[in-house]
């Protein structure tokens, strides 16, 4: 074989592997409320429930697709939301607090950003009216950084919630929210969807 060949099947082995890796991480982003839902059936938050769920949850996607996990109603991940935040405050102190961004019109991510920035400021029980967007933004998946590196790792639980608002929102941005004096922070995933804000906030309850 030569050197031509053998550096063309390196290259398509290398696209496959990209493209297989790609479709694992769609799949996990849409079966966030799934794998959320898993893990509470399970009876905890810990880290090998997450595994365990993500990996059946994505597996399942990729053999029978998208329609195994279908999209929640705002009012179901509202709900599993405030059901994972109950879980997680008994394994992890201090506890996080986390929101649904209000159902109000949004036709721009900076609407959706304003939204988030209310719903932070009451998430926070902050009145300070410096509190404000930190930073540029980032792309929507990058969420789960914030959340791992913002609360220690306790964020972790509400990372499939996170993924929901990536996978159903166009377009969607990872945000920080913190006063001046950097008093309140709160760490969060927002967007557009069907000219609605849609979002989720996770911050140290005050």
């Amino acid at each position: 074989m030569t050197a031509a060949k053998v550096a063309a099947g390196l290259g398509i082995a290398a696209v496959l592997a990209t493209s297989a890796s790609a479709a694992r991480a769609r799949c996990q982003e849409r079966c966030g409320y799934r794998i959320a839902q898993c893990v509470l059936a399970r009876g905890g938050v810990d880290g090998s429930q997450l595994r365990e769920c993500t990996r059946g949850a994505v597996a399942a996607c990729q053999q029978r697709g998208r329609r195994v996990c279908p999209f929640p109603t705002r009012d179901e991940l509202v709900a599993t939301l405030a059901q994972v935040q109950a879980v997680e405050a008994t394994v992890h102190d201090p506890a996080l607090c986390a929101a649904i961004v209000p159902d109000v019109p949004a036709t721009s991510i900076d609407d959706a950003i304003a939204a988030g920035r209310d719903a932070a400021s009451a998430l926070a029980g902050t009145t300070d009216p410096t509190l404000h967007q930190s930073g540029g933004g980032f792309r929507g998946g990058a969420f789960g950084k914030l959340f791992l590196q913002g609360f220690s790792g306790h964020g972790a639980a509400f990372i499939p919630l996170g993924d929901v608002v990536v996978a159903m929102a166009r377009p969607s941005r990872s945000v920080s929210y913190a006063t001046d004096t950097f008093g309140s922070i709160v760490h969060g995933v927002v967007g557009t969807r069907n000219g609605r804000a849609l979002g989720v906030l996770l911050t140290y309850c005050p």
